[in-house]
């Protein structure tokens, strides 16, 4: 009966001395945050979304300035004229249209090819700690 004691005493004692691993948890998009390569990334981030605006804006004034010219020179087009003015308006609308969520798209992917580098950077320090 001693032995049963004495053998569950020191199991006892050795799982408790294996539960002193010691585990830390970190949040990945902090520690990026707070590297020195991420505000160089996310200025140049914000530089690429104001270029894309600009593009965009570019675009809406194209159609304004299209259209404005359509409706004033309209009365003397030809129905033909009229009808590929109007075709070519509906064409740069839509783009217009579609450079919103193309403009999110290619953001996402540049921010994805700046952040890249530096999640990896940031799993290599976390794997050598």
């Amino acid at each position: 009966m001693k032995k049963f004691i004495v053998a569950g005493v020191l199991a006892i004692g050795f799982f408790t001395a294996s539960a002193q691993t010691k585990i830390g948890y970190i949040n990945t998009d902090e520690l990026i945050g707070v590297m020195p390569e991420a505000e160089k990334a996310d200025a140049e981030l914000k530089e690429y979304q104001a270029s894309l605006a600009q593009q965009g804006q570019d675009m809406m004034k194209e159609l304004n300035d299209k259209d404005s010219l359509f409706v004033r020179d309209s009365a003397k087009l030809s129905p033909s004229m009229k009808e590929i003015k109007k075709n070519e308006l509906i064409s740069l609308y839509q783009r217009v249209q579609n450079w919103n969520q193309q403009a999110q798209e290619m953001y996402q992917q540049e921010a994805q090819k700046k952040i890249a580098p530096l999640r990896t950077k940031a799993m290599e320090a976390i794997r050598a700690v």
